[in-house]
């Protein structure tokens, strides 16, 4: 048994549920949290809401659905709490300068994980939303990864009042940090080995979805259609309330989107820049209903084909925007390392994967002041799904040993990602962590460990607290919690 391991169930024992959050001053200038929870919401996406309130009150209204919805879409809480002293997120004894400036996957949770088919055919499972991907402390990824895992326990495993649950939660944090400092001290020895997402139960049916998907090219027959030999886009009646739907775009969306095309194959990789200079635009439409912190983002879908080629070489491609971080977590210098956020998500997202390649068509496009993001969107792309991991488990299809070994692979990921990306100095992190751990005389982890379960138990509560006083927002001032916008934006 690893030493990690060995520490498993003395930590889980020796967990501590720390305060919950009360609505008392926060030394931040606030009378209460809960003040401070709609404002930094407020603040937070009060760009959308003035460009597309309705979206953006779409946005709120799926953060209202549960506390791990809360949490997918108010990362600019955690990241303000995880930088101010005093706040419900204590600092860490883990942590050095250097350590402090790790390539970061910035939001790392349950649901970011997904499914890939490289190039040669590969299949593998990897984190695969990077929008907040920035430099920063490794214990910021970990704290937040850990946090998901014990926020969607609420979800899969039921309330806190049934039997075992609550040792359940903890061994499941326990098992994440556990296996991210087993996953380093391996690396650190030569000891390495690759992670095998076809020995996780929830894991092996996402790929086996995900494989049969894609052979049928699912995306081209689930949202295109053939009219005369050209592929259109199936475009829906629906409205900007945030369901998930295709609408039509106007002239000047279509434009910026022949813009963006016409910038994206420069910035793909060496091998496939030739396939993607072939291609020509066929059609576009606006994809609305799409995640929960980027809902209200333009997320435009473009169906492109081989010039002279036939449909069978149609691709889907998806164009996101990426906004501004948040909160920054590097406080040195440079401050801005990347000129723009679509060259830092896709440059930190190749650094980080367990393969440059595993997203092939990745590049980016920057027009004025939108950033984007640029894929394929194809079938053998599938993400995990609180609400399914709910559903098998409830049926029993899934036990807490699937659940504790989807928590280990995490773990292992998430510390594989920080080893070999570079940090900001160009170093591989692998040594940034070590030191870290050196130099707060944790040699094997076990504090980090311990202070990591502490953690996603005690903030835990105040997500969930945060997560009442934010529906009680919206009910008290409105979906825009109280925003002012000009009508000329509807």
């Amino acid at each position: 048994m690893s030493t990690a391991a060995r520490l498993l169930a003395s930590i889980v024992v020796a967990a501590s549920t720390a305060l919950a959050c009360a609505d008392v001053g926060d030394g931040r200038g606030y009378d209460t949290r809960a003040a401070f929870v709609v404002d930094r919401l407020a603040v937070d996406n009060s760009d959308l809401m003035d460009r597309s309130p309705i979206l953006a009150a779409g946005k709120l209204a799926a953060m209202a659905e549960s506390p791990y919805a809360f949490f997918r879409g108010s990362l600019r809480l955690f990241a303000e709490d995880c930088t101010t002293p005093g706040s419900p997120c204590p600092a860490t004894a883990d942590g050095t300068a250097d350590a402090a400036g790790m390539a970061l996957i910035g939001d790392p949770h349950v649901e970011n994980l997904g499914s890939y088919r490289a190039p040669d055919g590969t299949f593998l499972v990897d984190f695969n939303d990077f929008d907040a991907a920035t430099y920063g402390p490794y214990w910021f990824d970990l704290r937040r990864l850990a946090l998901s895992f014990a926020l969607a326990d609420d979800a899969i495993l039921g309330p806190d009042s049934a039997p075992g649950t609550t040792a359940e939660r903890r061994a499941e944090v326990a098992t994440v940090a556990a296996s991210y400092v087993d996953e380093i001290l391996r690396l650190a020895d030569g000891r390495g080995t690759p992670l095998d997402a076809t020995r996780v139960r929830p894991l092996a049916a996402l790929l086996g979805n995900a494989a049969a998907d894609g052979l049928q090219r699912k995306e081209l027959t689930d949202d295109t259609t053939l009219v005369g030999g050209a592929r259109r886009l199936r475009t829906g009646a629906g409205s900007d309330a945030g369901a998930d739907t295709l609408l039509p775009v106007s002239a000047a969306e279509r434009t910026l989107a022949q813009q963006a095309f016409a910038q994206y194959p420069a910035t793909a990789l060496g091998a496939v820049q030739p396939t993607l200079e072939g291609l020509e635009l066929q059609d576009v439409a606006r994809r609305l209903g799409a995640g929960v912190a980027s809902q209200a983002s333009l997320r435009l879908y473009v169906v492109a084909r081989p010039r002279g080629g036939l449909s069978a070489g149609d691709r889907l491609l998806e164009f996101k925007e990426v906004r501004d971080l948040p909160v920054p977590l590097w406080l040195g210098e440079p401050s801005r390392p990347f000129t723009d956020n679509a060259t830092r998500v896709v440059t930190l997202q190749r650094a980080l994967q367990i393969r440059p390649d595993a997203d092939a068509f990745l590049g980016w496009a920057v027009e004025g002041r939108l950033s984007f993001r640029i894929r394929e969107r194809t079938a053998y792309q599938k993400r995990l799904a609180v609400t399914s991991l709910a559903e098998d488990f409830a049926a029993g299809d899934l036990t807490t040993d699937d659940l504790r070994a989807l928590a280990a692979f995490a773990g292992r990921r998430l510390a594989d990602a920080h080893a070999h990306a570079p940090d900001i100095r160009g170093r591989p992190g692998l040594a940034d962590v070590l030191g870290a751990l050196a130099a707060a005389g944790d040699p094997d982890g076990r504090a980090l460990i311990a202070e990591t379960v502490n953690f996603a138990e005690s903030y835990r509560e105040v997500v969930r607290s945060d997560f009442q006083a934010f529906r009680r927002a919206l009910q008290r001032s409105g979906p825009l919690l109280g925003h002012r916008f000009s009508p000329e934006t509807l």
